[in-house]
C-alpha cells in the first residue's frame, strides 16, 4: 500500500545525531518566542499588578486574563520590546526570520538521505548561521 506518509524511520549513528540537532534547534527556537511574547507582556502586568488597589477583583482578573493573552504574534511582540526600540531592531528581526526559517523551513526535505554525510554537512553550514543569528536575539535577554 502507498502512502503519502513515511512509515519507515532507520536509526543510525547519523540519523539520531541529526535529530538530536532538530530538538536542539526547536528549544532554542521556543525559548526566543517565548522570552520575546513574555517580556512584551511584562509592562501592561506590572501596570495591571499596580492597579489592584484601586479596581475589583473581577476587574483585576478581567485585565490580568487581558494582558496574558496579549501578543500572541512574534513580530508584534518583538516590536514592541524596549530593546528593538532602542536600536536592536536589526538583530532582533535577524533572529525572528532565522527563527522562522529554522521552524517552518529548514528541515523540509530532510526525511530522507539522513545518511549522505555530504548533504549533512551542508545542511549544517546553513543551520549554524541561522542558530548564530537566533543566539544573537536570545542573549539581548539573558535568558
Amino acid at each position: 500500500m502507498n502512502t503519502a506518509f513515511q512509515t519507515h524511520f532507520e536509526r543510525t549513528e547519523f540519523t539520531d545525531e541529526i535529530h538530536g540537532v532538530f530538538g536542539r534547534i526547536l528549544i532554542l527556537t521556543s525559548r526566543f518566542d517565548s522570552a520575546c511574547k513574555a517580556l512584551a507582556k511584562l509592562p501592561a502586568i506590572k501596570t495591571s499588578v499596580l492597579l489592584k488597589g484601586i479596581i475589583t477583583d473581577n476587574e483585576f482578573k478581567q485585565l490580568l486574563n487581558q494582558n496574558l493573552s496579549s501578543f500572541k504574534n512574534l513580530n508584534r511582540a518583538i516590536q514592541s520590546l524596549p530593546e528593538y526600540k532602542l536600536g536592536a531592531d536589526k538583530v532582533l528581526n535577524k533572529a525572528r526570520d532565522s527563527r522562522n526559517e529554522l521552524i517552518h523551513s529548514a528541515t523540509l526535505g530532510m526525511d530522507r538521505n539522513l545518511d549522505d554525510s555530504d548533504n549533512i554537512h551542508k545542511f549544517m553550514q546553513v543551520i549554524a548561521c541561522f542558530v548564530t543569528e537566533l543566539i544573537r536575539g536570545i542573549s539581548l535577554f539573558r535568558v
